[in-house]
């Protein structure tokens, strides 16, 4: 049987000082990092492509599976439905 919990506190076993709410924002914003890389690098992606080879659009592989992981880590992110959606805050940024 699979431990969510201990496997979320091994994750941030460096931050064990810090409350559950501040664990939550540290993964809110390491999805807008991991959102702000894929937009830069597959943009670069696309330059490179359409400049060397713009007769095949490979930059859509590599788009694809990155899209993958980056639509599995906003599943699990707390607090971004907030975010896009709007309405009322999460308990943990109530502060």
């Amino acid at each position: 049987m699979c431990n969510h919990k201990n496997h979320y506190h091994k994750r941030y076993q460096h931050l064990s000082n810090l409350d559950k709410h501040t664990l939550k924002i540290y993964q809110l914003r390491g999805f807008f990092i991991h959102l702000l890389a894929y937009v830069l690098v597959n943009t670069g992606l696309v330059v490179i492509n359409l400049l060397t080879n713009p007769s095949y659009y490979w930059f859509v592989w590599p788009m694809m599976g990155w899209g993958i992981g980056l639509i599995s880590d906003a599943l699990t992110t707390p607090g971004l439905k907030w975010v896009l959606r709007g309405g009322s805050r999460p308990t943990f940024l109530q502060e």
